[in-house]
């Protein structure tokens, strides 16, 4: 099953193999893009709620973002034929903290648009090219949440 879960980026070549003891619990068939979410107000320097920036897994720079827990590894899948995306958070890899301050009462709040990545819209074929500012219900799944943005 793994091996038809297509994974984007530099875990193509070298996969860690926490990527694909994530990645088994989506769809076998799924396109996924391996990223690192930074959660924040982009206006904020990455301060408050919301999602500050999506990076490719593997190109976060170290220091201050990993050290005050802002940041967690996602999958994002295409949703509604391009029209929006779903973005996968797994458990075992979020902060006590980013559960507080970003997906408090099951809603993950944009107050701003966070861009994503040409890589990832290229690579899903989205027709969307940034995650639109409001609410997003967060679903809990067995060991990972996904969240829908259109």
């Amino acid at each position: 099953m793994i091996a038809n879960l297509m994974l984007y980026g530099l875990e193509q070549r070298h996969a860690p193999p926490r990527s694909a003891l994530l990645s088994h619990r989506l769809d076998p068939g799924a396109h996924c893009f391996h990223s690192d979410v930074i959660f924040g107000a982009p206006s904020a320097d990455c301060r408050g709620t919301g999602i500050c920036k999506i990076v490719a897994h593997g190109m976060l720079p170290q220091g201050r973002t990993r050290q005050a827990c802002r940041h967690s590894e996602a999958l994002f899948t295409q949703g509604t034929g391009g029209k929006g995306v779903a973005m996968y958070l797994f458990r075992e890899l979020l902060c006590i903290n980013i559960y507080r301050n970003h997906l408090r009462d099951g809603v993950l709040t944009l107050n701003e648009p966070c861009p994503l990545p040409r890589s990832m819209v290229n690579y899903l074929k989205l027709e969307i090219h940034t995650l639109p500012p409001g609410k997003y219900p967060v679903e809990l799944h067995q060991g990972y949440m996904r969240i829908f943005f259109s």
